[in-house]
């Protein structure tokens, strides 16, 4: 069963940390707008420059030899604006859970080649369940961080799985009926 989240960890982690970067800048919203047939020509235009920064939002923390490089670049992120620096403190879990020193420098080629991928797999979950109450207007991508097909098959795990909360997942055991954290 380890097996099965090291590989779900290990295909979908850097795409979940895409998405919840993503989600907690609001990049769809801004894509929308854009692309909006019904917007006018300056709301475009601002929803473009905000893209922009999100792109230099991503680069700052996607390509960095290291996470106190990431740090020492605080500032940059200060400079394009309270939305972004918001979202940098609310990263910093997360990236400091990959590691100190990012390989190629490249957070994508760090989390690819770490082992601790269902860790920081389970941060991100963690962080999009809460994303809505530290950043009021994002929303979280909901995403299954384990492979539920595999806990609910009671041939390979005795357990099924009763109910998920934003802190914690509770199973119920068939044979006693108890809930195990």
């Amino acid at each position: 069963m380890l097996v099965a989240y090291e590989n779900n960890a290990e295909r979908h982690v850097g795409r979940r940390l895409v998405s919840t970067i993503n989600s907690a800048l609001r990049v769809s919203q801004a894509r929308k707008l854009v692309k909006s047939r019904r917007t006018s020509q300056n709301e475009k235009r601002a929803g473009r420059r905000y893209l922009q920064l999100c792109t230099q939002f991503t680069e700052i923390i996607t390509v960095a030899a290291s996470y106190p490089a990431i740090q020492a670049r605080n500032p940059e992120i200060v400079v394009l604006g309270p939305t972004f620096a918001t979202a940098y403190n609310f990263l910093m879990p997360i990236l400091r859970a990959i590691g100190p020193v990012y390989r190629k420098s490249s957070v994508y080629y760090e989390l690819a080649a770490k082992n601790r991928k269902t860790h920081v797999m389970y941060l991100l979950a963690k962080a999009n369940c809460a994303l809505s109450t530290t950043i009021p207007t994002a929303v979280g991508t909901v995403f299954q961080p384990f492979p539920y097909r595999m806990i609910l098959d009671t041939e390979i795990c005795p357990f099924r799985l009763w109910r998920c909360r934003a802190t914690s997942i509770e199973f119920r055991s068939p044979q006693s009926g108890t809930c195990q954290r």
